[in-house]
């Protein structure tokens, strides 16, 4: 089920804000958010700074999921991105986005904190727009990417502490500035789970 499809400001269909933003709204195949200026989640390695002011719009799911959204950022800036993301607590969370990184190209690119954040590059994807997701199965994860929605690519494979409930939902960053209007165009959060979650499917 499309989670975002008859979403309203006024309902926002068992979704929940962390960091509302000033600027989202609903668009034809979903929504919108524009994140503001410097927001991110990341616990920088250096300990230099840690940001936790993305927007993010979750759900509460106890137990296994499959977790799916399509995602179109704006790559008007470096590191800006949407992102699917598994949310614990501000020092223990994992996201997978599709972002405008350093190497000046579009990937998809994971992130995993426990205290500090570890981020991985994947490669560059020529495509305006893909899928992500996250499945757990019991304190066991894995990301994957898709450029159809149907053949999954393994991005990632951790672990995350074993608590009941987590918030699963989408996030929009813009953490150097220049922010961009990034579209979510599907998302679902489904209790069963892949036979092996290192395929996706």
């Amino acid at each position: 089920m499309d989670l975002l499809k008859g979403i309203t400001k006024e309902y926002l269909n068992g979704l929940e804000w962390l960091n509302e933003p000033c600027d989202w709204g609903i668009t034809e195949k979903g929504i919108y958010i524009v994140p503001p200026d410097n927001s991110d989640f990341f616990n920088d390695p250096r300990r230099l700074l840690n940001n936790d002011t993305a927007p993010y719009l979750y759900k509460r799911v106890k137990g296994d999921f499959t977790a799916r959204v399509h995602v179109k950022p704006c790559f008007n800036k470096i590191f800006n991105a949407a992102s699917i993301m598994v949310y614990i607590n501000k020092n223990v969370w994992a996201k997978l986005c599709f972002e405008w990184c350093d190497a000046e190209c579009s990937s998809v690119v994971n992130v995993v904190t426990r205290e500090i954040s570890d981020d991985a590059t994947g490669p560059s994807i020529n495509a305006q727009d893909v899928w992500l997701q996250i499945v757990r199965k019991d304190n066991i994860y894995a990301m994957h990417w898709s450029l159809d929605g149907n053949k999954w690519l393994l991005a990632r494979n951790f672990v995350l502490d074993d608590t009941d409930e987590v918030l699963v939902g989408i996030e929009g960053q813009c953490p150097v500035g220049n922010s961009a209007k990034n579209e979510y165009l599907y998302l679902s959060i489904d209790p069963t789970v892949p036979q092996d979650i290192r395929k996706g499917i």
